[in-house]
């Protein structure tokens, strides 16, 4: 396991929607278990328009 330290929220929520993309993209088909709350929220926005752009390009 390997800890990474973030310099702020929006860093961290970067990071995270790159991952959630990058299994979604990944055709082995791991389970992928997302939490709820309020702190992956940004993730989520960014992952959100980051699909929303791909879904454009199409």
């Amino acid at each position: 396991m390997d800890i990474e330290i973030f310099s702020d929220y929006d860093a961290l929520s970067e990071r995270l929607a790159d991952e959630i993309l990058s299994y979604m993209s990944d055709p082995s088909g791991k389970l992928i278990c997302l939490p709820s709350g309020d702190t992956p929220r940004r993730a989520y926005q960014i992952l959100s328009a980051a699909l929303s752009r791909q879904k454009g390009a199409r």
